[in-house]
């Protein structure tokens, strides 16, 4: 059992050498060895021959393309590109250009100068505009200010032409315009909310008299579409950091540039005994006047004008007939006289009696609801026909 088994090989020269049975050749051995380095060494060398970079580096290609010169006008593409210039204009680089500001159309000496009056052009920065031609950049220094001569449509805006002083209230008002000023307080105002260059509404309150006695409270839009051009003291912004606005007394009256048709009615409804203005604030983007019928107390709560009673005059044929006593609601009309071959009528209605023979005496007349002197006229009786097919399916007579 403890006898190990040996045999014999025959090794080179024909030596015979013992080994253990299982005993691997030690030159198997480092042949296996060499072939696993150098299939290790194999593929380190691929993996470096195929994933390396074959190109320059990223600073190299980034200094190549800071030095490209498409239009070979001496300023490389990218700094062009920088500066909004075309890389393939060689007219065109960084300063070759400048944007200045010329008149969209002719300006008349004393017109306040807004956005729809001017005009950004491009020229070559040298020769082509005066050195004291206004800037893009500088654009703050016109708007809001007045133009001091003539300015032809095209020309450049220099320094010279605009007065840099504040302009005067008469310089906002629109062209066949007038500003007329009311009293303000905040409640009126939308709570001091509305602000330059809003459009409002004013409704006008009165206590107007009545025909037939007494008074009545009536509500009316009575401007639409008015611009806000000052309130109190103030008809321009303030400018950042300016505290002058802080200074200023609070406001008592807000001014409006209206028509002058307009300023008329204003100062009327202003004026008018016991009447009361307010202000409704408008989209800046609905320019539609609206056309309303006023509101009384009435119409607040569905009432009808006459309430009181009414003393009617009836004609018949052009003849004074009868006096009718309208009384409130829910009373009886009486007294009528019997009118025989006609047909009594008042604007759009129309009552008959149970005969179709007019009015009889003791018949209550249907109240009207509107307010007018009720003038009662004659007609022929309608001819007695005989029922036709509208009839007996929906009754009655036409």
């Amino acid at each position: 059992m403890g006898i190990m088994m040996r045999r014999k090989f025959v090794g080179r020269g024909g030596r015979e050498e013992n080994r253990t049975a299982g005993q691997v050749d030690p030159r198997i051995l480092i042949i296996a060895a060499v072939v696993i380095v150098v299939l290790v060494i194999g593929s380190v060398a691929a993996y470096f021959f195929l994933f390396r970079k074959t190109g320059p580096s990223e600073e190299e290609l980034a200094r190549q393309a800071a030095q490209v010169d498409s239009d070979n006008d001496g300023y490389p593409d990218l700094d062009e590109q920088a500066a909004g210039t075309d890389p393939n204009d060689p007219t065109r680089y960084p300063g070759s250009h400048k944007k200045v500001l010329v008149a969209r159309t002719d300006i008349p000496a004393n017109t306040l100068l807004k956005d729809d009056l001017i005009l950004i052009k491009e020229v070559p920065a040298v020769g082509a505009a005066p050195e004291a031609a206004i800037l893009e950049s500088e654009k703050d220094r016109v708007l809001g200010h007045i133009s001091a001569v003539d300015i032809k449509q095209n020309d450049f805006i220099l320094d010279a032409m605009i007065y840099t002083g504040r302009p005067q209230l008469s310089y906002l008002v629109p062209k066949y315009k007038r500003a007329v000023s009311i009293r303000y307080d905040e409640l009126s105002a939308v709570t001091g909310l509305i602000e330059l260059g809003d459009l409002v509404d004013i409704i006008g309150r009165f206590s107007i008299n009545r025909r037939e006695g007494g008074t009545m409270d009536y509500a009316k839009t009575i401007i639409q579409n008015a611009r806000v051009v000052a309130i109190g003291q103030m008809f321009m912004p303030p400018e950042p950091n300016d505290t002058t606005a802080a200074e200023l007394p609070p406001p008592s009256g807000v001014t409006l540039a209206v028509y002058p048709h307009e300023a008329e009615r204003l100062v009327w409804a202003e004026n008018y005994g016991g009447a009361t203005l307010h202000m409704a604030l408008r989209a800046p983007v609905n320019d539609v006047l609206a056309r309303t019928p006023g509101t009384t107390e009435e119409s607040v709560f569905n009432r009808t004008l006459l309430n009181e009673a009414r003393t009617v005059e009836v004609y018949v044929g052009g003849v004074h007939s009868a006096v009718v006593r309208f009384e409130p609601d829910g009373a009886q009309r009486r007294g009528l006289p019997r009118i025989d071959g006609v047909v009594p009528s008042y604007e759009n209605q129309t009552t008959l009696d149970d005969e179709d023979k007019g009015w009889a005496a003791g018949a209550e007349i249907p109240r009207p609801s509107y307010d007018t002197t009720l003038r009662v006229t004659s007609s022929p009786e309608p001819k007695k026909r005989t029922p036709g097919l509208f009839d007996l399916f929906f009754g009655g007579n036409r």
